[in-house]
């Protein structure tokens, strides 16, 4: 069962679930972002910024009450959604253009937000102030962001084919990931266990884990070699992790959603593959209590349940 959610004018960049599940937000080329109420499914929402090219990115504060926005133009606008005020709390302008991606910490205190091309640098910095505490500029074109449960640890998946992970706030990389191909575009932190999931050029979802990061228990031991899911047949751009961390999706140019169990019997076995997008999948998101899927591509919005 799907909804189809279709508000934008061009194409959709970034979707994402607030904490409490109440709104989903979508942003892309016309300049807007939108919140959608989730139950009604009706547009409760809508922030504009006429001088921004398009919306690139989204990102939720863990407490809900504000939402970060990376435009192409540099600036990353964080908005306090609990007044419904459409003017910007705070305009964090440290990016020259390009602010590809964006991912809030664990604690609320910070937001890191990543350079595309003519910028290549990760940038952390202080979600109430705007005061830069950190660049990280060790790789070129960054594509994904995603921190470490404890909040210790960024990941960046980068166009030169590597996911560095590094400490914050001294930048200091503990470990780097080689084992894609081509251009990474995504990669997502699992929420239960540490495993870092990463995609990109080459059409493969790769799994692995960081020495010393995560693995708690008996049930959840470090991969020692990745585990590599040939999922597509064309560059995956976007994917993950359901919140209880059982499943991943996975999405690209091929036009396929795929949901599969990575740990299942047989790893890698698809449970649904969705195939209604009409063009490349761009963003994928999970809905908190993990029952619904919104999935992105062109000007339409899937929900899928």
């Amino acid at each position: 069962m799907h909804t189809l959610l279709d508000a934008h004018s061009d194409n959709i960049f970034a979707v994402a679930w607030s904490p409490t599940g109440e709104f989903l937000a979508s942003s892309g080329r016309d300049s807007k972002v939108h919140l959608w109420h989730f139950t009604s499914g009706r547009l409760q929402y809508t922030y504009h910024e006429p001088s921004t090219t398009c919306f690139l990115s989204l990102a939720w504060s863990p407490d809900g009450r504000y939402l970060a926005a990376g435009s192409t133009t540099g600036p990353v606008f964080l908005w306090d959604v609990a007044t419904g005020s459409d003017k910007p709390q705070l305009i964090y302008r440290g990016h020259r253009r390009f602010a590809r991606c964006l991912a809030w910490s664990p604690d609320g205190r910070y937001l890191a937000s990543g350079g595309d091309f003519g910028d290549n640098t990760v940038q952390v910095w202080s979600a109430t102030s705007g005061k830069l505490l950190t660049t990280y500029t060790a790789q070129y074109r960054i594509f994904s962001l995603g921190w470490s449960s404890d909040g210790v640890y960024l990941a960046s998946a980068s166009f030169d084919g590597s996911v560095h992970v590094w400490s914050v706030p001294d930048g200091v990389p503990v470990f780097i990931y080689r084992g894609h191909s081509g251009p990474v575009y995504a990669l997502d932190w699992s929420p239960v266990h540490g495993y870092l999931a990463s995609a990109g050029e080459d059409a493969e979802v790769h799994i692995w884990s960081v020495p010393g990061i995560g693995h708690q228990s008996a049930s959840a031991p470090a991969i020692i070699e990745p585990r590599v899911l040939p999922m597509h047949t064309r560059p995956i751009k976007t994917l993950a992790w359901s919140p209880g961390g059982e499943r991943l999706a996975s999405a690209g140019e091929d036009k396929l959603v795929n949901v599969y169990e990575p740990f299942a019997t047989e790893p890698g076995a698809t449970l649904h593959t969705f195939t209604e997008h009409r063009a490349w999948v761009r963003a994928l998101a999970w809905s908190p209590d993990g029952t619904c899927l919104a999935s992105a591509s062109a000007s339409d919005i899937y929900l899928w349940y």
